[in-house]
Formats: C-alpha cells, structure tokens, sequence
C-alpha cells in the first residue's frame, strides 16, 4: 500500500504546463528502488501567462510524479512511444 500526503505551501488556482515522460527507468525512486516508466505532471499558477515564467517564481509550480512497473517488455514501450 502507498500513502501519498500533498501539501501546497502558497494558495491559487494552477493548470498542467506540460508532462515528461522517463521509461526504461525512472527518474525518481522509492526506497532506491527504481520504476518501468514515470510520468511527471508539471503545474503552474494562473498569475502567470506561462510554466516558463512562473517557474523564476518559488513556489508558483508544482510537480507530481507517478511511478509505474509495468508487466510488458521495454522494447514494446519503445515501439509504442515514437519521437
């Protein structure tokens, strides 16, 4: 079981500025234990016109990562995630 505790430290209203992708492995890990894939949500506050600019602002964005393993082959994550 996992416990998830979010605490926001200024008030206001935020929106997803982008998300980024690590698969093979994770960028970030849990008791060192690394995932298949992670998907980080990058918020930021609506003050401002964009991620870019609030993020010169402490406190004005927001991330959440999300771990996941997965029961597939790296090699089919490859081939469904085309750039």
């Amino acid at each position: 079981m996992m416990t998830m505790i979010i605490i926001l430290r200024q008030s206001g209203e935020y929106v997803l500025g982008h998300l980024d992708l690590h698969w093979q492995t994770s960028e970030h890990a849990i008791d060192q234990t690394r995932s298949d894939l992670e998907v980080q949500l990058n918020f930021f506050d609506l003050s401002f016109d964009t991620y870019e600019a609030a993020s010169e602002t402490p406190g004005a964005t927001v991330s959440l990562g999300l771990l996941f393993n997965l029961n597939v082959s790296i090699d089919l994550i490859n081939n469904v995630i085309h750039f």
